[in-house]
């Protein structure tokens, strides 16, 4: 049986938000480590003619159950999640998140 390829999250911390009424986010998930990917050409330019951006991709240890319409926030910066892909090779297993950057119409957190 092949070795699964080891899997880091050492690219820095992101937050993960659910999206509620009046476009309000609450906190899912704080404080979670996270490893920087290659937007791949063939991944941005289908998510071009679909009319969204692809503009990152992470890795995340693995979730079960991530909404794709969640928000990410890295450092100052919100994402839409277009995508939560299982990957199951690497050890250990994790979540790929496709993110399309929020530049217009920011979220703000609930009170």
């Amino acid at each position: 049986m092949p070795m699964k390829k080891t899997q880091t999250f050492n690219s820095g911390v992101l937050d993960i938000f659910s999206v509620g009424d009046n476009d309000c986010i609450t906190p899912t998930e704080q404080g979670l480590r996270f490893g920087e990917r290659t937007v791949g050409s063939r991944r941005f330019f289908e998510s071009y003619e679909f009319g969204r951006r692809a503009d990152r991709t992470v890795r995340i240890p693995y979730r079960e159950e991530l909404a794709a319409n969640s928000v990410v926030i890295i450092g100052a910066k919100q994402y839409n999640v277009l995508q939560a892909q299982a990957i199951f090779d690497t050890s250990p297993s994790c979540t790929q998140l496709t993110l399309e950057e929020i530049r217009e119409g920011r979220y703000h957190e609930a009170e």
